[in-house]
């Protein structure tokens, strides 16, 4: 009984991986790509096929879900498969790509599905630039933290605009690695 819901489950996510190795070729890397300054803020937004994977992904998700959820006629180990593969499409669908926003108030990230996220400049406590994984962590006084990834564009516009309004506050050497 357990195998064959195990074998449901492998043999729905070669679609998925399908899809991806097809997208994955005309993803531009967010190195390539330019924020967007508008009336005093600037957007650092994901591209736009990042917007059309997720919701595709966790739509086939839900259809694995339903359908295995339909055909179980009251097998128990079938009812937890479309349960955790239901989970799983909502997990998907809450990440979709965030944007973050640099206004003269602060810094904000925002979400589709969840509560925006705001730090304001002076309660920026930390900020951390990973070099190897390309991504800017910044951690506010409540512990709120705000992360451009490599999904995002213009990395050194990003740092320049953190050393703009923060540099009292950062090192001499800040960011340590040479901006464009």
């Amino acid at each position: 009984m357990i195998w064959k819901s195990l074998l449901w489950i492998a043999h729905q996510f070669p679609w998925i991986i399908c899809v991806l190795v097809i997208v994955t070729p005309f993803d531009i890397p967010g190195n390539r790509r330019s924020a967007r300054v508008l009336d005093g803020r600037i957007e650092f937004s994901p591209g736009r096929i990042d917007f059309y994977i997720w919701p595709i992904v966790a739509a086939y998700l839900f259809y694995a879900a339903t359908n295995q959820l339909r055909h179980s006629l009251g097998n128990p180990w079938h009812f937890v498969t479309a349960t955790s593969v239901g989970l799983l499409a909502f997990l998907f669908l809450s990440s979709l790509p965030e944007t973050v926003v640099i206004t003269d108030d602060g810094l904000r990230q925002v979400y589709w599905f969840r509560r925006d996220k705001l730090i304001r400049w002076d309660e920026i406590v930390e900020i951390n630039t990973g070099n190897k994984s390309r991504m800017v962590t910044i951690v506010g006084a409540l512990g709120t933290k705000i992360i451009h990834s490599r999904k995002l564009p213009d990395r050194a516009l990003f740092l320049q605009e953190i050393k703009r309004h923060c540099g009292e506050n950062l090192p001499l050497d800040f960011p340590r690695e040479p901006l464009k």
